[in-house]
């Protein structure tokens, strides 16, 4: 099957449908910073607005998920090869130049000093923008990947690769629903989380699991308001409690992102008018750069939002202002720093001919 997948999007060139998945996570990553930014996690969870915006914030924390099992979906056939590691250079690239942009708006605009010693610790501790705690994970995750693979491809039959999986989500997510009160399950793995969606990625590539949108849609919308309903409850009366069962190992939220991949990677996103399969392509293609600036846009925005508008209820419906004008901000300042990696890695390329960057 992973065979036939391959040589099919050979012959389509590039796979709309999973530009798609990625264009949509990063989306959601904007989406779900609305919740941070407007301070929803200051509030005290009471009332049936405070339910319904705690179901939606669940929604948007597929976003990290939807990612990784795209890293899986893509990655899970690669091997160690020298060509392979230098893939790890754009990621890096455009980390370091995502921190010299908000190192710049920090001196600039929030007035902070910023010196040389300071900014070279930031970015080595991964510090260089407040999302570069992706990056982190991701560098780790890269470099383990051929060796993750290497263990998918020896486990060999479906009935072991199932077992991994189900191993994974024994460790990483079921302990985050019981566990909540009292400590049942070792909950040490629960870190390990990016593995397991990883893997499941990588089982939806090699044995392509169909669902019918007639009940796959509403499992979906179902999961989404468990979780957000769970995380209410847990947190009713009180500020927001903000455990491992409302982040990404938790079982809602791997339910609901697993459920919303597989809905998307059969949309048939090729019918889509041109503009808008270029506004997907586009999306997909600085994802990761608008995920790395955003946070200037929010620094800025949202600021002006709690100013203006100084009752969080009140700032509810500016979410669909807030979040696309975040969004849209953040691709036409993604699209100059990838116009700088691409010349950056142009002139390394000219220079050093052999590194064959990409």
């Amino acid at each position: 099957m992973a065979q036939e997948v391959e040589q099919q999007e050979k012959r389509q060139g590039r796979d709309l449908s999973l530009d798609l998945i990625r264009a949509l996570a990063g989306l959601l990553v904007i989406a779900v910073h609305f919740f941070l930014n407007s301070e929803f996690y200051y509030q005290p969870m009471a009332g049936k607005r405070m339910l319904l915006t705690t179901m939606a914030r669940m929604g948007c924390m597929t976003c990290v998920p939807l990612f990784l099992l795209l890293t899986g979906y893509l990655n899970c056939h690669k091997e160690l090869t020298r060509g392979y590691v230098k893939g790890l250079f754009r990621v890096l690239l455009t980390y370091l130049l995502a921190s010299g942009v908000s190192f710049f708006y920090r001196w600039k605009w929030m007035g902070e000093t910023v010196s040389l010693r300071y900014a070279v610790g930031q970015v080595l501790g991964y510090a260089g923008v407040p999302t570069g705690w992706y990056v982190e994970m991701y560098v780790g995750l890269f470099l383990l990947i051929p060796f993750l693979n290497m263990l998918w491809k020896g486990a060999g039959t479906r009935q072991a690769r199932r077992a991994l999986i189900l191993v994974l989500l024994f460790l990483t997510c079921l302990p985050t629903l019981t566990n909540i009160k009292q400590k049942l399950l070792p909950a040490f793995w629960s870190s390990l989380y990016p593995v397991t969606y990883y893997y499941l990625g990588a089982w939806f590539r090699d044995y392509q699991p169909r669902v019918d949108w007639r009940w796959a849609l509403p499992a979906l919308a179902a999961s989404v308001m468990a979780g957000g309903g769970a995380a209410y409850l847990q947190s009713r009366n009180t500020l927001f409690v903000w455990n491992d069962f409302s982040g990404w190992p938790g079982p809602t939220v791997a339910c609901s992102a697993c459920l919303l991949f597989l809905l998307l990677r059969q949309f048939p996103a090729d019918k889509l008018p041109g503009w808008l399969k270029w506004a997907v392509g586009k999306g997909a293609e600085l994802s990761l750069s608008m995920y790395m600036v955003s946070w200037c846009f929010d620094n800025a925005l949202y600021s002006i939002l709690r100013e203006r508008v100084p009752l969080f209820l009140d700032r509810l419906p500016w979410f669909f202002v807030m979040v696309p004008a975040v969004y849209l901000c953040s691709a036409l300042l993604a699209q100059l720093v990838e116009w700088a990696r691409r010349a950056i890695t142009w002139a390394l390329n000219q220079a050093f001919p052999k590194l064959r960057l990409k």
